[in-house]
């Protein structure tokens, strides 16, 4: 049987560097924002590998970024010192995530964790147009 599919959004702007993407599938890039928009395709037996070049790659203190399966079931949030990891409807789970990007002095306005599911990314990249 093979692995479950995971995507994440990777922000060009997020990281020390991107070199590590060369290891994933990137299924497509959009531009937005005034970065690139990296949406990567992750296998399950990798997740963990994944989180762990996303984690150590972040830029400290200033960013975060997501994992997610189809469904949403499973969204894990990466922060470069501490993971979460969650189903997307989980009220008081995202109200401990929130609270920890405050006692890191994230600010609010760059807390977007969307997409969540598979089914949300059509209208979540619907205004970011493709770059080559």
């Amino acid at each position: 049987m093979a692995d479950a599919e995971f995507h994440t959004n990777l922000l060009s702007t997020e990281f020390v560097s991107t070199d590590f993407l060369a290891k994933y599938n990137i299924i497509a890039k959009r531009a937005g924002g005034g970065w690139t928009h990296y949406i990567v395709s992750i296998p399950e037996g990798r997740l963990e590998e994944a989180v762990n070049d996303i984690k150590s790659n972040l830029i400290p203190l200033m960013f975060y970024a997501h994992i997610y399966n189809e469904d949403g079931s499973r969204v894990i949030v990466i922060f470069p010192n501490k993971v979460f990891e969650l189903p997307c409807d989980d009220r008081i789970g995202w109200e401990k995530v929130n609270s920890y990007m405050e006692e890191c002095k994230i600010p609010s306005s760059q807390w977007n964790p969307s997409p969540k599911k598979f089914s949300d990314e059509e209208a979540y990249y619907s205004d970011k147009p493709p770059v080559d």
